[in-house]
């Protein structure tokens, strides 16, 4: 049995510390045996970003990347196995396409069971959780490719929105968009070319049709304050993304694949910068260029 005894969170520039205790019987009388386990972020972060899963996982090591790991049920191995198999090769996508290391100095992807999930994917700083209804094993096909783009744009998320984080909650539709952007450069490479127009069409007609209203407008406008941040969710939400992604492909088309990435190259020289402040300044030296 398991229970939090204390978690708190440090300002900026300090580490965060969340101690767990492993008890067998914590309503016990006087003090049971105990096990202490430390966690520490060393990386300033929002404190929204603070996550924490306990439960008797099993931990698969990434065979490529020591700083990867996954866990999940002693139930759910063998899929887990099975399901992220493919992963260091989209951590190496989005290495290589950004030119730098990952913000964190570990990564892992966790998977509970459905009944405890709030959501499909519950983003944290070094972590994402996910329904282990995801996950599959070798003789599923159909539900493959879903899997994967889920677990990038995970991936991707750890970069744009929480390692950078927007100044203004109008600009957090551009962080969404870089990082779908990100999951979709990594569709065209491993996944194909076919995969990733297919699914960018049918994302721009959906945008078209629904992109009638307040409530799917990028920024907080006055016709979507009265919603109380429920534009960023459901259908709404997936219109709100899908546009983003497409405004920052509209924005690469128009400067050119290698002065859009040139302007990316930036990114490790600014690393130390946590926020949304780090693209803008991106952009402006890229329109006083001339472009």
């Amino acid at each position: 049995m398991y229970a939090l005894v204390e978690a708190r969170y440090l300002p900026p520039g300090m580490m965060s510390y969340y101690l767990v205790v492993k008890s067998y019987n914590v309503l016990s009388k006087g003090d049971p045996p105990r096990k202490t386990y430390v966690y520490k972020l060393n990386v300033p972060v929002a404190a929204q970003w603070i996550s924490l899963a306990v439960a008797p996982f099993e931990i698969l090591p990434d065979h490529q990347f020591n700083l990867i790991s996954h866990m999940c049920l002693s139930t759910n191995m063998l899929k887990l196995r099975n399901t992220v198999e493919f992963f260091h090769i989209a951590f190496s996508c989005y290495k290589d396409y950004l030119a730098v290391d990952f913000p964190f100095e570990s990564y892992k992807q966790v998977f509970i069971e459905p009944e405890m999930a709030v959501s499909s994917l519950s983003l944290g700083a070094s972590m994402s959780i996910f329904s282990s209804h995801v996950l599959f094993d070798e003789k599923v096909i159909d539900e493959t490719i879903d899997t994967r783009i889920k677990l990038a744009y995970a991936l991707a998320r750890q970069w744009f929105g929480v390692y950078i984080t927007p100044e203004t909650p109008n600009d957090e539709w551009l962080l969404d968009g870089l990082a779908g952007f990100l999951t979709d450069y990594f569709i065209k490479k491993n996944l194909g070319n076919n995969e990733a127009r297919y699914r960018r069409y049918k994302a721009n007609c959906a945008v078209c049709m629904a992109d009638d209203s307040g409530a799917t407008a990028l920024s907080f406008s006055a016709s979507c304050k009265d919603l109380y941040g429920t534009q960023c969710i459901g259908l709404d939400g997936k219109i709100r993304s899908w546009k983003s992604v497409a405004i920052i492909q509209m924005l690469e088309k128009q400067m050119g694949p290698e002065s859009f990435r040139n302007v990316r190259v930036l990114y490790p020289l600014l690393s130390g910068l946590h926020h949304f402040e780090v693209f803008i300044l991106m952009v402006a030296l890229w329109l006083d260029d001339g472009y």
